[in-house]
């Protein structure tokens, strides 16, 4: 069986995000490495990367946060 993360992988991998030259799964893994170090377990398997585009990075860490302010 597939992982749901190899499948958000490969409809996102060539796609980017309106207006930027970011790609959407670089967000995605950007996410969920964040997720991974804000809840000191390792829930998603993603290497850490460095995510360039700061416009986006400061929107997906508010999405984190809410995200965790939830759970």
């Amino acid at each position: 069986m597939r992982s749901p993360l190899k499948k958000v992988r490969r409809l996102s991998r060539w796609k980017r995000i309106a207006r930027t030259d970011a790609r959407v799964w670089s967000a995605i893994r950007y996410a969920c490495q964040l997720f991974n170090e804000r809840s000191g377990r390792k829930l998603f398997d993603v290497r850490d990367r460095d995510f360039r585009n700061d416009d986006v990075k400061e929107l997906v860490e508010e999405a984190v946060e809410k995200v965790l302010e939830f759970a």
